[in-house]
């Protein structure tokens, strides 16, 4: 029952911050969860009838106070900011336009109603553009090693493994070090799904979880001999 609170109260508070993104994530979770409990009826039936009921009230009834509709998808003004930071990028692509970049070569006006624009609302668009093209891989071969021995070191453990001090990715993970890794990596996808669509480095509610769940895949993938040898 605490779990199931913790998750109602995590929605109302992506209700009240209006963050369309966080509803759109929300419910991609709720999809992954329902996937993964698909062998208990009860949960799945249970769990569709939610979703179905969170996407009818945030289209009908808005998000926020804000109004939602198909038109996100079609008329979304990202769409243009992200066109003007691949601009940026084939200007300078090795060294970028430097930090606030966007906001300085922005007219104001030309995406209607901005007239002002902080960021590229996207956050490889946003290394890429301001920083340029090395720093934006940089961070994506960071970012994507520690995932990939996170994920791999998910998939090679079997489920039910022994509880031991010594993991590695022939041993296994623990069954309940395994559901902490799953959590994290489910935590730690929403994030980069949020990157789609926004910056979370100006977020400190944002960025600084996002730090703490690498440096937990980090660990948690880590194999056993180099923990050991500490």
């Amino acid at each position: 029952m605490p779990l199931v609170g913790a998750v109602i109260l995590c929605l109302i508070a992506i209700f009240c911050t209006g963050s369309r993104n966080g509803v759109l994530i929300a419910l991609v979770l709720v999809a992954i969860a329902l996937y993964i409990a698909r062998r208990y009826r009860w949960a799945w039936l249970s769990g569709l009838m939610f979703l179905v009921a969170i996407a009818t009230a945030v289209f009908s009834f808005g998000i926020g106070g804000r109004t939602l509709s198909f038109a996100i998808f079609t008329d979304d003004p990202r769409v243009g900011i992200w066109r003007l930071a691949i601009e940026m990028i084939k200007q300078r692509p090795l060294l970028g336009w430097g930090f606030s970049g966007l906001r300085e070569l922005y007219v104001p006006g030309s995406i209607q109603s901005y007239e002002i624009i902080f960021h590229a609302h996207n956050i490889w668009l946003f290394l890429a553009s301001e920083s340029g093209l090395p720093v934006a891989m940089g961070f994506c071969v960071i970012f994507g090693t520690i995932l990939y021995r996170s994920m791999r070191a998910y998939l090679h453990s079997p489920n039910g493994a022994e509880e031991t001090h010594s993991h590695s990715f022939n041993s296994g993970l623990s069954a309940g070090d395994k559901a902490i890794l799953l959590s994290y990596l489910l935590a730690f996808s929403s994030c980069l799904m949020f990157g789609l669509f926004d910056v979370v480095l100006f977020d400190a509610r944002l960025n600084v979880p996002v730090w703490g769940l690498l440096a937990a895949l980090y660990l948690l993938s880590r194999p056993s001999s180099s923990l050991l040898s500490r």
